[in-house]
């Protein structure tokens, strides 16, 4: 019978867990095996690695029927009150909107030196949902228009 050294034998521990070496090989392993106790413990862990574990009876049909399972939305409390508190914000702002409680105290058009300017971040609604009507404009205010535009 011939000797192996620890690293040969370490080297040969996963054939020899999964049983595929030729018998002579085996048994010079099993040999060493019983005289070594590290290479026992590499063998554990190697066996412990390489043979799959027993799956308990029922888990695959379990985790099947849980794939299987339709999803259903849940409203939790926090996403109920995030939705609620979007909607509240969307009628506020609908309501101000139509009460036009933005503009009540702007001007649309104001007189800067003696020129008529329109103001677009403050003023008529009309303007802001550019339905100004050009020809409702004096000459003076299409000019200044235009400055700005141009600006």
């Amino acid at each position: 019978m011939t000797t192996m050294t620890c690293d040969a034998i370490r080297d040969s521990l996963p054939e020899f867990v999964r049983e595929v070496l030729p018998a002579g090989k085996m048994a010079v392993i099993e040999s060493h095996l019983a005289t070594c106790a590290e290479c026992r413990a590499e063998r554990d862990v190697i066996t412990v690695l390489i043979r799959p574990a027993t799956v308990p009876a029922g888990l695959e049909e379990r985790v099947l029927r849980a794939v299987r399972k339709q999803w259903r939305p849940t409203f939790s409390p926090g996403r109920l009150a995030m939705a609620a508190t979007v909607v509240f914000a969307l009628v506020t702002a609908g309501v101000i909107s139509q009460m036009g409680l933005l503009d009540s105290n702007s001007r649309a058009v104001e007189d800067l030196a003696g020129v008529t300017s329109v103001d677009w971040t403050r003023g008529d609604p009309v303007l802001l949902r550019g339905g100004l009507d050009l020809g409702a404009l004096s000459e003076d205010e299409l000019l200044k228009l235009l400055e700005e535009m141009d600006s």
